[in-house]
């Protein structure tokens, strides 16, 4: 029955009405005031769990508010489809406030319109035309705001009033998002936008005080922005370009693009010559900027220019890395890329191509020397340095038939600034090399860059003495810091090496050299390397690599020594790219192996001692768990090496391994579960230390553990790490925990063996008592891993394990071990079930997953498991 229309109604509506205007918006700002102070903390709830039931209902006004029928139009049983919000005109709650640095994503809209412009052919006269002018508009206007807010934060006033308000040339996400709006939008009407940067460019250039320094670095960015925005569709843009200059008469885009690097070039040439003042007692917020911005346009005029993108100039010009080696012959007027160098050059008065490159390998120089003080501008360089040395491009050209690599770091080699680095490294100009540790980790990344262009020399040498001499002349002011400390360590005790003249060269050292051996990416370069430290392989005693085990002896509770320390020896340990390759008939193995064995038991030694003696720390991350992160790498990457024979130790009773493995475990042990969560992105090599121990020296790591409780600790630190977000540490733990498993099964039913140690033929009363003692050690953590089986299932079940086949395997071997826990889980998840019916299909699940599987631990009845884990985990988080 249709309702009658009368009085009744009309009142009903003005009701209505008048709630929608007055009280509605009153209760949907008290909700949005409410959720405002909570996020800000100044309305909290002691009780968690009151407090997010109130955080619910009162989303769930704010939604109820938004999903009124403000124009009384929607039927009742379509309201709860309604997904539009009909807000009024004069609701103000949500207009009252500007969101600052917002308008980029409004942007993105016109940005996608650019495209369809550019590669529609078949053009609409008039349409596309008057589209072009309002995005060009567009587009100038934005430019023009950045500017203006470049202006006001320079004047340190706040554009918006507003207390949040972020400057984006202090935002480098928001700084990108907006520069690439930019680069899209311009592409349209390039020319024009280009020369009104350079307007804008040359109007703040004309004066320099702080306020155009903050500008111009707002322009250098936008300038690199629209030169980088050449390698999107450059197809569509040169064709754009083409019609436009065939229309208008407008400079190509190659032209203009030499241009505007001439100008940043030049302004940058002009900052760097004043280097009088040291860049603190500038304003070194505005100097920072303005060289992270010189920084920008460095890389997009590489990318564009010299490195990965520079075949996309033109389909008929050879790459311009080439065109800067000189390999071509073509004219000027017939490559893209030869014009940009040329006029680069005509406006910075240049005599060649080279020269360009030279401005970029200058800048990084002056930076490194002068601008170090701006750790930012430091860190930038140094990455942009990398890329330059360590780029590989392949490079199809019309001029020959298959493709062709061009390595910018030969396009380096050739240079003379370059060169002259090379020659003078470690020089005292640099700055940063001599400004203590606090700059040392920069040092490992300038030494990774060197090393990648030393090593690119010595491998176009003509013969390996050429290479040898090469290294041996660069490696010269490492060379005397190493017979420097080797003298003192061979002097009465060594005490001489705890001395601060030598500490800050030890530290230096061992940055340079890891940097360098992580350069050395293949086998005759790690052998140079290693053949320099290890000078005397026949009297292993007097090699020089004995004095970093010799200076931890003395500066082992000193961290700003052993990090650096352990992190190169674990670098050189390190077996990266099968790079560690000895010979069958070479020792070098065996060497590398006991000179890690030393290091370890020299530094974690000291450290349990004082665990013992002074467990107190100031700062326990630095003091303490950092170096036994560094340590369990260290160890970890001479375990995993694979260039060691471990059986050589045993049968020749060398205790190498046996101590060092015993130490790695006690260290790992003085670590509680708790500290060991909270630090886990140093500790991550506890896991991957524990995987290899049990991998293949399960029966020793029983054997070292002072108390089975001992292992039952690692069991739990094992259990605590199957549930941490990093995918790694629980694929380690599964490894782990599968590896104790096997390692107890097999004892259990085979016992241990032949053998119990020593090398010798053991007798049936050695076996018997040796797995007896083994069965102790593994039953005294029956509770731990009954606990960790109990987990696995639910992880299982809860669908929060990624890898079914990491963690089918010490399933398997659990089952197997305690088929009554495994019953007993599997009858209490079918009774946690909501519904019989999916208490049924859960149980039924459970009997499928045991069909066809054996007691037995052989690969082929693991496989057999491990697809039926898969198809259990897919069938359980299908229902709900």
């Amino acid at each position: 029955m249709q309702p009658t229309v009368g009085p009744g109604m009309s009142r009903f509506r003005r009701t209505a009405l008048s709630f929608r205007d007055i009280a509605l918006p009153q209760i949907f700002t008290t909700a949005v005031d409410i959720l405002t102070q909570m996020y800000e903390g100044k309305l909290a709830i002691n009780d968690k769990t009151e407090e997010f039931k109130l955080v619910k209902k009162v989303l769930q006004l704010a939604y109820n508010c938004l999903s009124f029928d403000f124009m009384g139009t929607i039927p009742d049983e379509t309201s709860e489809d309604q997904t539009t919000v009909m807000v009024p005109h004069n609701w103000t709650v949500l207009k009252d406030s500007v969101l600052p640095n917002s308008k980029h994503y409004l942007l993105q809209f016109w940005a996608q319109l650019v495209s369809p412009i550019m590669n529609d052919k078949d053009k609409t006269p008039g349409f596309h035309s008057k589209l072009e002018d309002y995005i060009y508009t567009i587009t100038v206007s934005y430019i023009d705001s950045r500017l203006f807010l470049a202006d006001m934060a320079a004047r340190g006033e706040d554009p918006m009033d507003d207390e949040g308000f972020e400057d984006a040339l202090q935002d480098e996400v928001l700084r990108g998002e907006q520069l690439e709006v930019i680069a899209q939008l311009a592409r349209l009407n390039y020319q024009k936008t280009a020369q009104h940067v350079l307007e804008l460019f040359g109007a703040c250039t004309a004066s320099g005080s702080d306020i155009n320094e903050h500008k111009l670095a707002w322009l250098v960015y936008i300038m690199g922005a629209l030169v980088g925005g050449n390698t999107g569709g450059a197809g569509s843009m040169r064709a754009h370009q083409q019609q436009q200059q065939q229309s208008s008469g407008a400079q190509p885009l190659h032209v203009i693009n030499g241009e505007i690097a001439g100008r940043v070039f030049s302004l940058m040439n002009q900052t760097d010559a004043n280097t009088t003042l040291p860049p603190e007692s500038k304003d070194g917020s505005n100097l920072e900027t303005l060289e992270l911005s010189y920084l920008y346009f460095m890389e997009q005029f590489r990318k564009v220019y010299i490195g990965e993108h520079a075949r996309q100039l033109s389909a008929n010009a050879p790459p311009s890395s080439a065109l800067l080696r000189g390999d071509v012959s073509m004219g000027a007027s017939e490559n893209p890329s030869r014009v940009v160098q040329e006029r680069v050059c005509t406006v910075l008065g240049l005599k060649d191509e080279d020269a360009i490159l030279g401005i970029l390998i200058k800048k990084i120089v002056t930076n490194l020397q002068h601008r170090y003080t701006l750790e930012p501008v430091l860190k930038k360089t140094l990455a942009y340095f990398y890329e330059l040395a360590a780029g590989v491009n392949i490079v199809h050209s019309v001029d020959k038939m298959s493709p062709h690599l061009i390595v910018s770091g030969k396009l380096l080699l050739k240079n003379d600034t370059v060169r002259h680095l090379m020659a003078n490294h470690a020089s005292a100009t640099l700055g940063f090399l001599h400004a203590g540790p606090k700059y040392g980790r920069y040092r490992t990344q300038y030494y990774a860059t060197l090393g990648k262009l030393l090593f690119m020399e010595c491998r176009d040498g003509t013969t390996s003495t050429m290479a040898l001499e090469t290294f041996n002349t660069f490696m010269m002011p490492q060379y005397r810091v190493l017979e420097q400390l080797w003298q003192a360590a061979n002097t009465g005790d060594g005490s001489a090496l705890r001395s601060e003249q030598l500490r800050l060269p030890l530290i230096g050292l061992c940055r340079d050299l890891r940097g360098i051996c992580q350069a050395c990416v293949s086998h005759d370069m790690y052998t140079i390397l290693f053949n320099w430290l290890v000078d005397n392989p026949k009297q292993p005693q007097n090699c020089k690599i004995t004095v970093f085990s010799a200076a931890l002896t003395f500066y082992w509770d000193d961290p700003d020594v052993t990090t650096p320390l352990l992190k190169f020896v674990a670098e050189f340990v390190y077996n990266k790219a099968q790079r560690i390759n000895f010979d069958q008939n070479s020792p070098n193995g065996i060497l590398l192996f006991r000179e890690a064995s030393k290091i370890l038991v020299a530094y974690s030694q000291r450290i349990l001692q004082r665990e013992q003696s002074q467990p107190v720390y100031k700062d326990i991350y630095h003091e303490k768990y950092k170096g036994i992160g560094c340590v369990l790498e260290l160890f970890s990457n001479a375990l995993h090496g694979n260039y060691t024979n471990f059986g050589v130790f045993e049968l020749y009773n060398d205790n190498s391994l046996s101590m060092s493995l015993s130490l790695a475990l006690k260290l790992c042990m003085s670590i509680s579960i708790a500290d060991l969560m909270s630090y886990l992105k140093c500790l991550k090599p506890f896991f991957m230390f524990l995987e290899l121990a049990t991998r293949n020296h399960a029966k020793l790591v029983c054997e070292v553990a002072e108390s089975p409780e001992h292992l039952a600790g690692l069991v739990r630190a094992l259990e605590e790490g199957l549930t941490s977000f990093d995918t790694s540490v629980c694929m380690q733990c599964c490894a782990s925990i599968d590896n104790l498993c096997t390692f107890f099964y097999d004892i259990a039913h085979t016992g241990v063996g032949s053998s119990v140690g020593g090398g010798t033929a053991a007798t049936a009363e050695d076996v018997a008592r040796v797995t007896h003692g083994l069965l102790v050690v593994g039953g005294a953590v029956d509770g731990e891993l009954r606990r960790v089986l109990n987990l696995m299932l639910q992880l299982i079940m809860a669908g929060e394990f990624n890898s079914t086949w990491s963690i089918s395997r010490p399933i398997l071997a659990l089952i197997l071990m305690y088929k009554d826990t495994y019953s007993q889980a599997q009858e209490l998840i079918v009774r946690q079930q909501p519904t019989e019916e999916r208490q049924q299909y859960v149980g039924k699940c459970f009997s499928e997953l045991m069909v066809g599987v054996t007691d037995s631990l052989q690969t082929k009845n693991r496989d057999h498991f491990t697809r039926n884990m898969y198809h259990f985990a897919q069938a359980v988080r299908s229902t709900s």
